[in-house]
């Protein structure tokens, strides 16, 4: 049964945005792999329950999660007398979603080795699968700007695959290659992880993305410095400066790496979160209250959150649930150390969710949770 689990997993994730639905008159989203990953989690949990069990009272994780839902319970009890019932109950399920990613990786985690030994060829998988889809879209439908009228950004020629973001897209194309590279790097022969690299560093290329090109540089940063080789880095750089040399410069704003519109917005974005933060420094306005807390009436697809994922913690659970949050962080980096492919994950999701709120987009959640749960294997 792990096995169809496992792959049921990966057989949903690069859908992608193109498996949500509102439901009836609210801005609640619902994904088809959040209903995957709660089943999924559930029927692991009960299978393997003395595991999961025992694995409770040992995981060093489950005490910082602990002290992350107390700050989230904490700032939204305190922001009872200014959110509606409603307003209380869609900012709920932020929380709910965010805990649930992290419950896969407490039901993963005491898997057999066998089954967790699955994973991450099962993550490269996916992770083709979006670099396909996503080259399909650019070639035959580069324009999308008709996204616009479903309250996305509309992009021209830049390669936005089925998450329809180019951020968010290069974000998992990067965690893909990363991967593909620590194979190439065990055994440089394995000509099939060359070919795969080369396809999904391309289409990585073609979101025109600069925070993702700046996660990809750090990701190498970080394989150099355990590998101890400069060489890695310097490779790894003089590609991309060369990449961006021959890019194809279609009409748009887009493709423009020095564009300086998204720019200002993300700037003024930081600068409202910080705003925020300094009104409500200790709880908060509650996560997840952002919405309503800037007022804002954008029916965006990025409304609910900050362009940081670590502003968005300040701002929606203030100091204590920033530490808390932090205390997380810490104690996954601790946990995965000794793992390159997590750790140079890690590093790389950190600087991307600066200007984008990476560390709060469920998909790269699922990714970092699985990579941890499966790098036990590797100590």
């Amino acid at each position: 049964m792990d096995k169809f689990l496992i792959i049921l997993l990966f057989a949903v994730f690069p859908l992608g945005q193109l498996d949500r639905f509102n439901l009836a008159g609210s801005e609640v989203v619902i994904h088809l792999n959040d209903a995957i990953v709660a089943v999924v989690t559930l029927l692991l949990t009960w299978h393997h329950r003395r595991e999961f069990l025992q694995n409770l009272k040992t995981d060093a994780l489950v005490k910082p999660l602990g002290f992350w839902l107390l700050a989230i319970l904490a700032s939204l009890a305190v922001n009872l007398p200014h959110l509606t019932s409603r307003q209380l109950l869609i900012s709920g399920l932020y929380p709910l979603r965010w805990f649930l990613y992290a419950a896969l990786y407490l039901a993963v985690a005491p898997l057999p080795e066998k089954s967790r030994s699955l994973i991450r060829p099962g993550l490269i998988f996916a992770g083709l699968t979006v670099s396909f889809v996503g080259l399909l879209q650019y070639i035959f439908l580069p324009d999308v700007s008709f996204l616009k009228t479903l309250d996305w950004d509309d992009h021209y020629y830049r390669l936005v695959g089925s998450f329809l973001d180019p951020g968010f897209t290069g974000a998992i194309l990067v965690l893909a290659l990363i991967l593909a590279v620590e194979k190439i790097l065990q055994n440089p022969l394995q000509k099939l992880f060359w070919f795969l690299s080369l396809g999904v560093y391309t289409t990585l290329a073609l979101t025109y993305s600069r925070a993702t090109y700046l996660m990809y540089l750090v990701a190498f940063v970080v394989i150099s410095l355990a590998r101890r080789s400069s060489k890695i880095f310097l490779v790894a750089a003089l590609v991309l400066f060369f990449t961006l040399l021959v890019l194809p410069r279609p009409f748009g704003e887009g493709v423009r790496l020095t564009r300086e519109n998204s720019a200002w917005a993300r700037l003024r974005n930081w600068q409202q979160s910080a705003e925020i933060w300094s009104k409500h420094p200790l709880f908060g306005v509650g996560f997840n209250a952002y919405r309503y807390a800037t007022n804002s009436s954008s029916k965006s697809h990025a409304g609910a959150g900050a362009d940081s994922s670590l502003l968005l913690v300040a701002a929606t659970t203030g100091l204590l649930g920033l530490l808390s949050y932090l205390y997380i962080l810490k104690r996954l980096f601790l946990q995965g150390r000794n793992d390159l492919v997590f750790i140079a994950s890690f590093f790389a999701v950190l600087v991307h969710s600066a200007f984008n709120n990476t560390l709060f987009y469920p998909w790269i959640m699922e990714w970092l949770w699985l990579l941890l749960a499966t790098g036990r294997i590797l100590k």
